[in-house]
């Protein structure tokens, strides 16, 4: 496992995702590349561009954001957990890549299994949240358990996933709902970055320092 974090500063980071909510991140598309670049065996590099093919024609479902926007954030979330992690692990990739598909997409889980490896559909699943239970605490600790005692993969896609959220957290006018995710992280991310990514935990707390301080920003 390497140890250098692949993100840039938050300051530039945060102009990146700012850039990113009207017009296609260019950045992620570097990143992308960087995934195939540092893929060898053509057999991996194939599946990567059936899995990043697929995931782009998707119509997301993400108010306020056109899905060819939105696709930047499967994108990132799929090659920060593939690079970080130097593992030439290509599942990493694809779960980052579709992580999301049921909660924002009407695929159903028969027609994605014929796509992809059951295991990929269980890990997906098993990220997939529950919006009418996000903020039950309850809930909130049965599924991080699920995922905390799950696969590899999907805990380092969820991680990346907060984590390129809490980029532009700060535009939520809710200060309930800020203050909810960032616990979340504090609680559940945080303590499974210490367990599986532990050189990514200063980032995080940086981020969760920001946010905290910035609170609620229109820009």
């Amino acid at each position: 496992m390497i140890k250098k974090v692949l993100l840039d500063n938050i300051k530039t980071e945060r102009r990146r995702r700012l850039f990113g909510l009207t017009n296609p991140d260019p950045h992620s598309k570097i990143l992308w590349n960087k995934v195939l670049r540092s893929t060898r065996n053509n057999d991996d590099k194939s599946k990567l561009l059936i899995a990043y093919n697929f995931a782009k024609k998707i119509d997301y479902n993400h108010p306020g954001m056109d899905p060819d926007i939105y696709f930047a954030h499967p994108l990132r979330v799929a090659s920060y957990s593939f690079l970080h992690l130097n593992s030439n692990n290509i599942n990493l990739a694809i779960i980052g890549l579709v992580h999301n598909i049921f909660e924002l997409s009407n695929y159903s889980k028969d027609y994605i299994e014929n796509l992809f490896d059951n295991s990929i559909v269980k890990q997906v699943e098993n990220l997939t949240v529950d919006r009418n239970l996000q903020y039950d605490l309850v809930y909130k600790k049965s599924y991080y358990n699920k995922i905390m005692n799950g696969s590899f993969e999907a805990r380092i896609v969820k991680i990346f996933d907060k984590i390129d959220n809490l980029f532009t957290l700060s535009l939520n006018p809710d200060e309930t709902v800020r203050k909810k995710y960032l616990e979340e992280i504090e609680t559940f991310i945080l303590p499974m970055a210490k367990n599986d990514l532990p050189f990514i935990c200063d980032y995080i707390n940086e981020l969760v320092k920001f946010n905290y301080k910035v609170g609620y920003l229109t820009e």
